[in-house]
């Protein structure tokens, strides 16, 4: 049956029998869905990524000190070899100086923290008494 041009036409959105309403009040809340964001939520999620970043960096930080630290020790261990190497070839002597040590290791030993290890030419003891709080 066709509506003549004098007779309401019933809405697609429009429930047939009864409330003509339903329909607008759902494209309402559809539209209310589709607004976005507010502005509180979007403050919550930078304060969020805000905590998460200073945590990362935190994190960071310590692990660049101990990737420092552990660069020094390598170097500790490369001169303790040294020595080792030393005291073989030259008849149970030392050599007399931490410098003298150092100038046997190549590529020359750089330190990333703050300590230089300690060397005892009577013994050929080298000791490296550095911790997190010494490297920067």
């Amino acid at each position: 049956m066709r509506a003549s041009q004098g007779q309401e036409q019933i809405e697609s959105d429009d429930v047939p029998g009864g409330r003509p309403a339903a329909g607008r009040r759902r494209r309402r809340l559809l539209r209310r869905e589709e607004r976005g964001l507010t502005l509180v939520e979007l403050m919550i999620v930078v304060t969020i990524i805000a905590i998460i970043a200073a945590v990362a960096m935190a994190v960071y930080q310590d692990i660049i000190k101990k990737s420092r630290l552990a660069a020094d020790q390598g170097v500790v261990s490369s001169l303790r070899s040294a020595v080792a190497i030393y005291y073989g070839r030259s008849n149970g002597m030392f050599p007399g100086s931490l410098g003298a040590v150092e100038s046997l290791v190549t590529p020359a030993p750089i330190y990333n923290c703050n300590v230089i290890p300690t060397y005892d030419s009577g013994n050929g003891k080298i000791t490296f008494t550095a911790t997190l709080g010494d490297c920067s």
